[in-house]
């Protein structure tokens, strides 16, 4: 009777995708892709910094006009 996820690779965890900041938060090292696009955001939330695992961030539909330049610190994130 073993754990009946030891078998789970990595794409299946990068596949997964957080819809919303809070949960994304409470799985910092899993986070690999966040969608909050049309959530009517009008600054960037700062807390995205932390999801240091993040390869994928869509930010589409809202009115974010500015990215701070912290950004950069996300190593996987791609461009």
């Amino acid at each position: 009777m073993g754990c009946e996820y030891k078998n789970i690779e990595k794409s299946d965890i990068t596949n997964k995708t957080y819809n919303d900041l809070f949960e994304a938060l409470t799985s910092i090292e899993k986070v690999y892709k966040l969608d909050l696009s049309d959530e009517d955001l009008i600054k960037f939330p700062k807390d995205i910094l932390k999801l240091t695992k993040l390869e994928e961030l869509i930010l589409t539909g809202n009115n974010i006009t500015e990215i701070p330049p912290e950004i950069k610190n996300l190593k996987n994130l791609i461009y």
